[in-house]
């Protein structure tokens, strides 16, 4: 009995801990970008790699400034995606990843009917760094998330917005924004990148290793809106 009992205390030794070392290595609660439009296409994919690298993490929806500010505080461990300008943002040390989730095209839109109302402001969300640059000091109006912002331009309160071409394709094919608004302008084309507390560095590793092997995101990544001149 005591020679089987030595052998059962070496086996939970040796194995049990692997389970419970792998979740430790995970981020714990990750932030994502509240009732974002762009987020309704990456969080599932995200969260299906968290769940394959062996994680049982939390999703946390926050407004995107409050996002920033958790990240800070130690309150979350990692922010599902954003442009490297939020880097300045962050006061806490931080592990970016070295396979960017998608390079995303962003645009100014117009809706076609509106384009001789000079009256009508048109549309940001707070917390997204690079909305709120393009708008400073022009005639938009301030959202918390693309889906207030979305309600606006189909009642015709705003005339058009900031937005990634794939948040359009994705809210047109929802029948979540009418008119279908025009790209006039192409704003910014970057990578965005997954961010982890430094604390996490080497899970960040195993995430990019899958995101480079599996390219779960190439789909988001197609986009083929073309900017019109209609001003």
């Amino acid at each position: 009995m005591g020679f089987r009992l030595y052998f059962l205390l070496i086996f939970l030794l040796v194995w049990a801990p692997v389970g419970a070392q792998a979740q430790e290595l995970c981020p714990k609660r990750v932030g994502y970008i509240e009732k974002n439009a762009l987020t309704r296409l990456v969080l599932p994919i995200v969260q299906d790699v968290y769940s394959r690298l062996g994680c049982e993490t939390v999703f946390v929806d926050l407004p995107g400034r409050r996002g920033i500010s958790a990240f800070n505080e130690e309150r979350i461990d990692a922010e599902l995606m954003r442009f490297r300008l939020v880097e300045d943002q962050y006061l806490a040390p931080f592990v970016r990843g070295k396979v960017p989730l998608i390079q995303l095209k962003s645009y100014f839109w117009k809706n076609p009917a509106m384009v001789d109302d000079h009256t009508k402001p048109f549309g940001y969300v707070k917390g997204l760094i690079w909305q709120e640059n393009y708008a400073k000091g022009k005639p938009f109006n301030a959202f918390y998330n693309t889906q207030s912002m979305f309600k606006a331009y189909n009642t015709g309160q705003i005339a058009g917005f900031l937005a990634s071409g794939p948040a359009i394709t994705n809210a047109h094919q929802q029948q979540m924004i009418k008119p279908l608004p025009v790209a006039v302008e192409l704003v910014k084309e970057a990578p965005l990148y997954h961010y982890a507390s430094s604390a996490y560095r080497g899970f960040m590793d195993r995430f990019d290793r899958y995101v480079e092997a599996n390219l779960p995101f190439t789909h988001i990544s197609i986009d083929q809106h073309k900017v019109e001149n209609i001003n």
